[in-house]
């Protein structure tokens, strides 16, 4: 088993810059992810899929910092990512989803119901659950 650190979101937040760490594991069955960072949906549609925290977080959207884009570099393709393990659904963590659709995606029962319920004005903002 092999673990890779990988960046998949600069953030400049006016307090101090920050990057989406997430790791990527190598296993006799493929890949695995903790977590997804920003996705390229996420860099080319801003606005609706990152929502009105990018305006605080300001992230850089860089497409070679997206998972897809360091897993290619890696020589692995897409479908390669066997499993997502998510930590907790903002939008810096799970944004990247969508660059994975074969993958099976794990959560805690607690994040999938929160993701259920109608989320709260900070919930929003923060963009978790889009």
């Amino acid at each position: 088993m092999k673990v890779h650190h990988l960046n998949c979101g600069t953030m400049n937040m006016p307090t101090a810059p920050m990057v989406c760490h997430v790791l990527l594991v190598e296993t006799d069955h493929g890949l695995v992810l903790v977590d997804s960072g920003y996705g390229s949906h996420d860099h080319r549609n801003p606005g609706k899929r990152v929502g009105p925290s990018r305006l605080v977080v300001r992230p850089l959207f860089e497409d070679t910092e997206t998972a897809l884009h360091q897993i290619q570099q890696l020589g692995y393709q897409r479908d390669d990512v066997r499993h997502i393990v998510i930590t907790h659904l903002d939008v810096d963590h799970i944004g990247g989803l969508s660059d994975f659709p074969e993958a099976t995606i794990h959560v805690t029962a607690a994040e999938a119901l929160g993701a259920i319920k109608a989320p709260s004005w900070r919930e929003r903002f923060r963009g978790r659950c889009r």
